[in-house]
């Protein structure tokens, strides 16, 4: 008898082991389709970057606990090509071969939209990083969510710095808007066109090109003959830099220039050298905010970490990819599960503050609750200029110099 129940000790104390080892096995499988060669390589690197850091931090402290269980995380990646139809097929294949648990969105709206009909089709959660055109929201899906306020708010920093801001001498009071003829940059130039409107301002030009476009001197001459005080140009890094190299070259030069897409990326400015000072870009986020997290502790903290593992201070980018994480792992802490639609059910309740700003949800996912800033390139580095709540704030220069007096 005694040697029967010395056996069952042994075997019960074997199980627990066994228990324990499945426990600390379980993994949670995130996949992402996103762009590692094409015309989004560049940004496509930085939310790569911004998810891995997130999956990093998480499994350096044991994972995600959930119940008895503790998950790490994996994230299983696909280059899309910079194509839509190509993140959608690779998509499809996340969830149906890799049965992966949750969705990262690639980069850009219209990838974004191409992508969400498929998670939407098998009801695979999606956190869509960089993807804010309400087109994406309209079409009543259940199973994607945005960590970017909305598209058409984006110029609205810039456009209330020039509004609000006393010591512009003299104030702006003209805008012209260019805009490349693709999802993000067209919803970002609309919205701008409002929203200069209901300012008061006066819209003096409001011009599409061709997102492929390499010349775009046809409209900045048109533009240079409206002397616009502000100018703004939606697009993406390679319009930026097409317009500035034009703009350059014709002598455009309006008071305030500013791109959707340019001012924080290092490439722009190492491009650009001295072209690139005074150029203004409005962000969703920048490291000099002063926000709480519950994972990450703040801005600040995240800022310090991740700059210290890749060597490079992040722009919203890789922020907003990081956030992506930091919101999945929230809603799964909340929801007790990993199941989908307790985890949906978690996100649309969420209410809360990361190391990104405030956020929360409507029914369609979009994020209400997101702020903004604005910066400007002095002396190679993008400083905040609005609000003025931000650490390192410093006044812009304004009216921009001309291109030849740099």
């Amino acid at each position: 008898m005694r040697r029967f129940f010395v056996f069952l000790l042994v075997m019960l104390f074997v199980v627990s082991i066994f228990s324990v080892s499945f426990a600390e096995e379980k993994v949670l499988k995130i996949g992402a389709a996103v762009s590692m060669t094409g015309k989004f390589a560049r940004e496509g690197k930085m939310i790569m970057d911004g998810y891995n850091f997130w999956k990093d931090y998480v499994n350096n402290r044991g994972g995600i606990k959930v119940g008895d269980d503790v998950y790490k995380v994996e994230i299983k990646y696909y280059d899309d090509k910079s194509d839509a139809q190509t993140s959608a097929k690779l998509t499809e294949k996340l969830i149906t071969q890799d049965k992966v648990n949750f969705i990262f969105g690639p980069y850009s709206s219209n990838i974004t939209y191409a992508t969400s009909n498929i998670n939407e089709r098998y009801k695979v959660l999606m956190i869509a990083s960089m993807a804010n055109v309400n087109k994406i929201y309209t079409r009543g899906y259940k199973y994607i969510f945005a960590v970017l306020p909305l598209a058409d708010k984006y110029m609205a920093p810039l456009l209330d710095f020039a509004k609000n801001e006393d010591y512009l001498n003299p104030k702006p009071k003209s805008v012209a808007v260019i805009s490349a003829n693709s999802f993000f940059p067209l919803a970002a130039a609309k919205g701008a066109v409002k929203y200069a409107k209901e300012l008061g301002f006066r819209i003096v030009a409001f011009d599409k090109y061709p997102a492929d476009a390499k010349d775009l001197s046809p409209v900045l001459s048109k533009i240079k003959t409206r002397k616009p005080d502000i100018l703004i140009s939606a697009g993406f890094y390679q319009h930026a830099l097409l317009v500035t190299k034009q703009a350059k070259e014709l002598k455009v030069t309006p008071k305030i220039l500013g791109f959707t897409v340019g001012a924080v990326l290092p490439d722009f400015r190492e491009s650009l050298k001295k072209d690139a000072e005074y150029i203004y870009g409005p962000e969703w986020w920048i490291p000099e905010m002063d926000w709480k997290c519950p994972i990450f502790g703040s801005t600040e903290n995240y800022v310090k970490l991740i700059t210290e593992e890749y060597g490079y201070v992040p722009d919203y980018h890789v922020a907003g990819a990081s956030n992506a994480g930091v919101l999945l792992e929230l809603a799964i802490k909340n929801a007790g599960s990993i199941e989908t639609e307790k985890v949906r059910e978690a996100l649309s309740k969420l209410d809360t503050e990361t190391f990104f700003g405030p956020i929360a949800f409507d029914k369609d996912g979009r994020n209400i609750k997101g702020s903004g800033a604005l910066v400007q390139v002095q002396n190679n580095y993008p400083v905040p200029v609005y609000p003025r709540n931000m650490r390192g704030w410093k006044k812009a220069v304004y009216p921009m110099p001309p291109w030849d007096e740099r």
